[in-house]
């Protein structure tokens, strides 16, 4: 093997990597570069690559300030490990100034190995994968985004992530409507088909439990804009499709749906009948499914005017991704009267029970409000059903109610 030598600037010593006992510089006395040579004493450049054959350790016990300069100059073709504490730090990387991020441009991907050989970081470059940290100096927050640059912003992750600069996050707001329920009904899931006396009462959502929701239509013919549908496939993978309606006849989903939380108009004129989708197999008659317990999704009229979009206080957490519920919240609506309506918030982790998470109560004459957001959010596991359920003390009640989550990749 050819010797590999140091050559210290500070004294023009000449050090072989490979001696027993090598001498190094502490460079918070003595700050100087430390040029690294081959045998005949030339410093490694683009011209004169260094091919490390074994490893460089520096002992961080033994060195107080180690300063990495901008190694654009050479060109490295293999890593440079720095062992401490037992711990291996792995860095790949092309004009890396740890001094000075501002101009910071290029891809940095970190690895920690430990002595038994298993990794304690995810795997890939940082950028597939941005954070959001804190600066040292306490006074600002720090987004490093996916194009790398770095920004000083006061306290506005939510922001990032709406922007989507932060990858893996997802920010999901939930919304849905009961608009006509009774004392009688007890629990009521807040969807479009809690509407007693509506083409479709259904107090209760009805969940599958394969992937069965394959249709969509209208109850008017005259309805043949694109909508787009939100679910999960057979694994409980995010699906979003858009299928063009046509009319009352039946138009079949480019992938069937274990579970479908939102559909929307994406055309460029309002939808004039409701637009169901369901579960194909029993009667459907101009348009609108006989089987109440068939139909998953609804876009309703309010009136003769549609909402466009389907108002589902529900949701199923995707594989592969957790859910932290950060807020939510119940409105009263309808008619001026006293009523009290009891709210509770519900997940039911996969292959178990709904379990409720918090209640709430809206009391008072006419419209009330409420809102509970979490200073630490709750945290939901994948393939989690979520739903928000109210009772009422007063026939003919209706209620919103809604939920903000932030999805985070496993």
């Amino acid at each position: 093997m050819t010797n590999k030598r140091v050559t210290r600037d500070s004294d023009g010593k000449t050090i072989d990597l490979v001696q027993e006992e090598a001498e190094h510089a502490d460079l918070t006395a003595n700050a100087h570069r430390v040029i690294l040579t081959d045998s005949d004493g030339t410093p490694f450049s683009s011209a004169n690559p260094l091919n490390v054959d074994t490893e460089l350790t520096i002992d961080g016990g033994d060195i107080n300030n180690l300063d990495i300069k901008d190694i654009s100059a050479g060109t490295q073709t293999n890593d440079v490990k720095i062992t401490m504490d037992g711990e291996e730090v792995t860095v790949n990387a092309t004009d890396l100034d740890i001094r000075d991020l501002t101009s910071a441009s290029d891809d940095v991907s970190v690895t920690t190995v430990k002595p038994d050989g298993t990794n304690t970081l995810p795997s890939g470059d940082v950028t597939a994968r941005p954070i959001y940290s804190k600066l040292t100096d306490g006074t600002t927050d720090s987004v490093i985004t996916t194009n790398n640059e770095l920004k000083t912003l006061p306290s506005m992750m939510n922001l990032e992530i709406a922007r989507e600069n932060i990858s893996g996050f997802t920010f999901i707001h939930k919304f849905g409507e009961a608009p006509d329920f009774d004392t009688g009904d007890d629990f009521v899931d807040v969807w479009d088909g809690a509407s007693d006396g509506a083409e479709v009462d259904q107090n209760l959502y009805q969940y599958s439990s394969s992937a069965d929701i394959d249709f969509i239509t209208s109850s008017n013919n005259g309805d043949t804009q694109d909508i787009e549908v939100q679910g999960l496939d057979t694994n409980y993978a995010l699906v979003t499709q858009t299928i063009t309606l046509t009319g009352q006849t039946p138009s079949a989903l480019s992938t069937q749906l274990i579970r479908i939380f939102r559909m929307k108009n994406v055309g460029s004129t309002s939808l004039v009948g409701n637009c169901y989708c369901y579960v194909s197999g029993n009667t459907v008659t101009a348009g609108v499914p006989q089987t109440d317990a068939d139909v998953r999704a609804i876009i309703s009229l309010h009136g003769s005017i549609s909402h466009n979009q389907t108002l589902m206080a529900l949701y199923t957490i995707p594989s592969g991704k957790t859910g932290y519920l950060c807020k939510f919240y119940a409105s009263a609506i309808g008619g001026v009267k006293t009523a009290i309506n009891e709210t509770h918030i519900e997940v039911r982790p996969f292959g178990q029970v709904f379990q409720t998470k918090h209640t709430g109560a809206l009391v008072g004459t006419g419209t009330s409000h409420f809102a509970h957001s979490y200073d630490i959010p709750e945290v939901i596991p994948a393939k989690a059903d979520i739903r928000i359920q109210v009772d009422t003390d007063v026939s003919s009640s209706g209620v919103s109610a809604g939920f903000d989550l932030i999805l985070v990749d496993n």
